[in-house]
């Protein structure tokens, strides 16, 4: 399932040469659980990011055919595949990357930043501040 939120520009068709909404500035939240990926494009909202919205990697995959997202926020076990490989591909993208987990301590080595679950919304947005141009 591939979602734009209320405050989000709608997905373009990718064959489509007319003008339109930029979607490059979204991030784009990836969490099998529906509840907490609302929960996180309500934040997002609030902070004033557009954003979009996918529920496993086969979802996201899909997001990055049609565009380029200013950030990503992941979650580490979408059960889907093998999360290094998953976070190896996304850094060869070059695309700002957080991962929100509920185990931090297993991946404190990781070249990106971690933000655990529960998540707190001013870490969020401070993080978003360090990996976002302004």
């Amino acid at each position: 399932m591939v979602v734009c939120s209320s405050r989000s520009v709608p997905p373009q068709d990718p064959r489509s040469a007319s003008s339109g909404p930029d979607i490059e500035d979204a991030i784009l939240v990836v969490d099998d659980s529906t509840a907490f990926r609302r929960f996180l494009v309500r934040a997002l909202n609030l902070f004033g990011y557009q954003t979009l919205e996918a529920d496993s990697c086969d979802e996201m995959e899909k997001v990055l055919e049609r565009s380029t997202p200013a950030a990503i926020l992941l979650d580490w076990n979408l059960g889907d595949d093998d999360p290094q490989l998953r976070l190896e591909r996304l850094q060869e993208l070059g695309i700002p990357l957080v991962i929100i987990t509920g185990d931090p301590e297993s991946l404190t080595a990781q070249p990106v930043p971690v933000l655990d679950k529960p998540l707190h919304l001013e870490s969020l947005r401070s993080v978003l501040r360090e990996i976002l141009p302004t």
